[in-house]
């Protein structure tokens, strides 16, 4: 792929959110069938973490905010699974 675009939702937010970090856990959140695979490493042989380095235009934009925090569910874990590509 030359481009990847992952869209998620954060009901609280003023702005769409630039994620900058993905980390390798897996919260305690119940998915959709009520299975809980956390707490625990999403994948216990990567790195506890993937961070981006944006670039300032980006971050200049009135209309996005940076986040370091994808949260403990979906967005968080597919976007860490994408960084292993």
């Amino acid at each position: 792929f030359d481009l990847l675009v992952m869209l998620g939702v954060a009901g609280q937010s003023q702005r769409m959110r630039f994620e900058l970090t993905a980390r390798n856990c897996v919260g305690a959140t119940p998915d959709v069938r009520g299975v809980i695979l956390g707490p625990g490493p999403i994948d216990p042989a990567a790195p506890p973490q993937f961070s981006l380095s944006p670039s300032q235009a980006m971050l200049a934009s009135e209309h996005w905010e940076s986040s370091f925090d994808a949260g403990e569910y979906l967005c968080n874990y597919i976007y860490f699974r994408a960084n292993q590509w």
